[in-house]
């Protein structure tokens, strides 16, 4: 059984798991495997764009994506920087994402080329922002892009 200290949150048990497993294949994705090192490098990575794009802690961000590996970089991402991941199902309506990104408060929904132009319209007339893994809008925040600076030092949030 794997016990751990009080204060553990999920980012340091995530950084546990990328030291721990390294360049073990950890996710295979449409024939392309991932190492825990490249999933925790990616998240990494994603964290530094997202606080450099202004995301805080504390501060809620809607997830709405389709299966890929960004998706769990992201949650490991938002952990990290002391974010509140909103997990959403995609088959919401564009009426009830809008309800989801208002009542949540969130300041960034992260999504996959799919699901983008329906939450793009549910985020209308509200200050959420949008980041899609794919190619983005002018306007929207680009997964990649995000993922192309420095990493993110891990913040330490008190859950009181």
């Amino acid at each position: 059984m794997l016990t751990e200290p009080t204060g553990t949150h999920l980012a340091q048990l995530a950084e546990r798991a990328w030291e721990r497993f390294g360049e073990r294949s950890t996710l295979l994705f449409e024939g392309r495997r991932c190492s825990a090192g490249e999933l925790g490098g990616l998240a990494r990575r994603m964290a530094g764009g997202l606080h450099r794009a202004g995301v805080g802690a504390g501060e809620q961000v809607v997830v709405c994506m389709a299966n890929c590996p960004e998706v769990l970089a992201a949650y490991q991402a938002l952990w990290r920087i002391g974010a509140v991941a909103t997990p959403v199902l995609f088959l919401l309506s564009e009426q009830e994402l809008h309800h989801v990104l208002v009542d949540s408060g969130a300041v960034l929904a992260m999504t996959t080329p799919e699901f983008a132009p329906k939450l793009a319209a549910a985020a209308g007339g509200t200050a959420v922002r949008l980041a899609v893994t794919g190619p983005a809008q002018p306007g929207w925040l680009s997964v990649a892009d995000l993922c192309a600076g420095a990493e993110a030092d891990l913040v330490r949030t008190d859950p009181s």
